[in-house]
């Protein structure tokens, strides 16, 4: 069974999407293809998985070139989106749709409402990286699994 994950990671403005998602690009080492400001398109091999991010999250921006890109052009098996909840994820939504992604919305729910995203000297940026890198074991376990037969199906994931 072949993985397709769409992971929108959504947030209103300044919640820390974009730098979480970059510490993330940063601790997969991940090859950054292009650049729009402060935000990143990257992609690259991570435990055997093809993983694509996508910074961008903005309104009227090149976010919704880059999730094709991800999804069509590089054949990213799981991509991580930065969004916003009305105005950008149903973007994403639709490309996920339109090429046959699954679809695992997530939050950077750690991150400390318009306020420094450091607690105690705890970078809750780096909190969010981390859960999305674990979030990348548990599926890279799971296909390992499948190519293994040892488990079928939907329920692999």
């Amino acid at each position: 069974m072949e993985m397709k994950i769409v992971i929108p990671v959504e947030g209103w403005s300044d919640r820390g999407k974009s730098c979480s998602l970059l510490r993330l690009v940063e601790g997969l080492a991940l090859d950054v293809l292009e650049r729009d400001k402060a935000d990143c398109l990257a992609v690259g091999m991570y435990r055997g998985l093809r993983v694509g991010v996508s910074t961008q999250g903005d309104p009227n921006s090149c976010m919704g070139q880059w999730i094709d890109r991800l999804l069509v052009d590089e054949h990213c098996e799981v991509v991580f989106a930065a969004c916003r909840p009305t105005q950008t994820y149903p973007v994403i939504g639709e490309a996920a749709n339109r090429n046959g992604y699954k679809q695992v919305k997530v939050t950077t729910s750690l991150n400390v409402m318009e306020c420094s995203n450091t607690i105690d000297g705890v970078d809750l940026n780096e909190v969010d990286a981390t859960r999305f890198r674990m979030m990348l074991d548990s599926f890279a376990d799971s296909k390992i699994r499948v190519s293994k037969g040892e488990t079928t199906g939907e329920g692999a994931l």
